[in-house]
This record gives C-alpha cells, sequence and structure tokens, in this order.
C-alpha cells in the first residue's frame, strides 16, 4: 500500500474561505469556515487546530484564490466577483501581515 503524501500549504489553503487571520511568534494562525489551521513559517509545517485569543477579521468571507511561497514570505490571493486583493505574510527580522486591495 503507497503511503500517502502530506499536503502542501498550497494544496491546504486553496479554495478555503478566510475569516480571520494573526501572527504570532512565527506562528500564522488561519481561521477558515471549515477548519482552524495553524502554519509554522519557518518550518513550513501545518496542523489542524488553532485558538489565539484573538484574531484579524474581515468583513464577509474570502475566498482563497492562489497561494504563493518563497523562503520569505507567503502570499494569499484572495478573489471575488468585485475586487482581488493580497494578504502577504513576510518576513523581516519578524514575520508580519501585509494587507493590498484592489477594487475593480
Amino acid at each position: 500500500m503507497k503511503k500517502k503524501k502530506r499536503r502542501t500549504i498550497k494544496n491546504l489553503l486553496t479554495g478555503r474561505l478566510l475569516t480571520g487571520i494573526i501572527v504570532n511568534e512565527g506562528i500564522l494562525s488561519l481561521r477558515c469556515t471549515d477548519a482552524r489551521i495553524e502554519v509554522d513559517l519557518d518550518a513550513r509545517s501545518w496542523k489542524f487546530g488553532s485558538s489565539p485569543d484573538y484574531w484579524l477579521t474581515f468583513p464577509g468571507l474570502l475566498r482563497i484564490a492562489r497561494v504563493l511561497e518563497d523562503e520569505s514570505q507567503i502570499v494569499l490571493v484572495i478573489s471575488g466577483a468585485l475586487y482581488s486583493s493580497k494578504i502577504a505574510i513576510r518576513k523581516k527580522a519578524e514575520w508580519r501581515i501585509l494587507l493590498d486591495a484592489n477594487f475593480v
């Protein structure tokens, strides 16, 4: 029997509906409609379940259309009927969240 390969962060997040996000000490916590996901940004490993005390929340649901990654960042490309935006998690001394919106 063939052992299943663990899903990548890109495969795990693409298509999910995002409702909240927070970065704390190198751990990215994402609250989606169907799961809470914790991503270790330095090791690029993930697990289900996360319970931070507070979240950065958004008005409505944001669909993650694409995930781009390299050593120093993860970019979540969010899309909807009338907009697209990017949520970048970048490392400059410490991990930070940067929001960018492009409304049509």
